[in-house]
């Protein structure tokens, strides 16, 4: 083995080995503000967890959050396999209405492999096991197809899959509103108000 390929390896080890310790931290911490959310135990020194996090903790609201989210979700063993970012897709890419389940297929099937990048992987399986996907029509003018009986069957599908997801999206929404409602969080008003002209725009 030549010289810069033994050193390659050394850093690579070196860069997975910081990577588990970062994670392990990182849950860590999302686990201990997990705790402090639940017991509301920031009112102990402060009037809002927001300024708990900014005066004694120092870390940023979305990091905070993130981590309380993926804890509630995954195991240490799945954070320090995944790393944070990657968990983030996960969730979203399968949320309740999806199946624990398939979440848990998901990432059996999926590579973790260090900069393998996770969405290609998410719209493959979603492929495969006939998951709905949101389909986005960014109005460019396409190619017509020699064949238009073909085209107009695609059209079709898609049409009733947009009608699908809007469904969905729907209850999605209304589900989201019921567990806001008690909260007064400026942030959580603004989507509630966003929500409230989408179910407007969509009923």
């Amino acid at each position: 083995m030549d010289e810069r390929r033994e050193r390659y390896n050394i850093l690579v080890s070196n860069i997975l080995q910081n990577k588990a310790k970062v994670g392990q931290g990182l849950w860590e911490i999302g686990l201990a503000l997990k705790e402090i959310t639940e017991r509301e135990l920031w009112c102990l020194e402060f009037d809002s967890f927001d300024e708990f996090l900014e005066k004694k903790i120092e870390i940023s609201k979305r990091t905070a959050y993130r981590c309380i989210e993926v804890v509630s979700e995954f195991t240490l063993k799945d954070f320090c396999k995944w790393g944070l970012y990657k968990l983030e897709l996960i969730n979203r890419a399968f949320p309740q209405e999806t199946g624990v389940e398939t979440k848990k297929e998901f990432m059996e099937e999926a590579s973790a492999e260090f900069g393998k990048p996770i969405e290609p992987q998410i719209q493959d399986f979603k492929l495969e096991k006939g998951i709905e996907q949101i389909i986005r029509f960014k109005g460019q003018v396409g190619i017509p197809t020699k064949n238009t009986e073909e085209n107009e069957l695609k059209l079709i599908r898609q049409a009733q899959q947009i009608l699908q997801f809007k469904e969905g999206l729907i209850e999605s929404i209304h589900n989201w509103l019921k567990v806001a409602k008690t909260s007064n969080n400026i942030e959580i008003e603004a989507f509630k108000e966003q929500f409230d002209k989408i179910l407007k725009g969509l009923e």
